[in-house]
């Protein structure tokens, strides 16, 4: 996600507008997945970290 120019300090207005873009993408992607697929993924996700993070 792009970053205003000097920071999101600088510009929160242009930084909040990007924020909205990207999580509004993220979700559109999400939004036809099935409530229980969705808790898989989200399993799936955290036990292959934390298999990760035992080798």
């Amino acid at each position: 996600m792009p970053e205003p120019i000097g920071g999101a300090q600088r510009d929160p207005a242009v930084a909040m507008a990007s924020v909205g873009k990207v999580l509004g993408e993220a979700l559109k992607e999400l939004q036809p997945l099935a409530p229980e697929r969705l808790r898989e993924l989200r399993r799936e996700k955290f036990l292959a970290m934390g298999r990760e993070a035992l080798h």
